[in-house]
């Protein structure tokens, strides 16, 4: 969904407004997709009255989560700067990179050191230091 740019972000959860028209698009995409490729008949709930409920529901998390909410790429940033030890854990391993791994068979993401620079929004220029575990085997698992 985010590649797709329909995916939902904790700070749409705080607009009812901006929710809604975003549900509006993606609950008949989600529900086509789980009648033709799952083969889940459509659900006998209107459209419309999905999308008022899931925008009832998902703002009640929304406001609980709000406090919670920041730019997290700043927040980041200004730990470092301070210099606070911070802890980035990756649970996939090299083998499922996005660039370097084992095409087709991969994440949506970058599983080695450089991928905390990209997923935070960190710059790479500030010096930190990698910890890396690694097991001494790859095992792929799809069906």
């Amino acid at each position: 969904d985010k590649v797709a740019r329909i995916g939902l972000r904790l700070v749409d959860l705080l607009d009812a407004d901006l929710l809604a028209a975003r549900l509006s698009r993606i609950v008949p995409l989600k529900r086509a997709l789980l009648e033709r490729v799952f083969g889940r008949p459509d659900g006998a709930e209107p459209v419309t009255a999905e999308v008022d409920r899931l925008v009832e529901e998902y703002g009640a998390a929304g406001r609980a989560l709000e406090p919670y909410l920041c730019d997290t790429s700043t927040w980041l940033r200004r730990a470092r700067a301070e210099g606070k030890y911070l802890v980035y854990e990756g649970s996939q391993s090299f083998g499922l990179d996005l660039e370097q791994g084992t095409y087709p068979y991969v994440t949506s993401g970058f599983t080695g050191a450089a991928g905390v620079t990209v997923g935070t929004g960190t710059s790479p220029a500030q010096r930190f230091t990698v910890l890396g575990v690694a097991k001494a085997y790859i095992c792929l698992l799809y069906t």
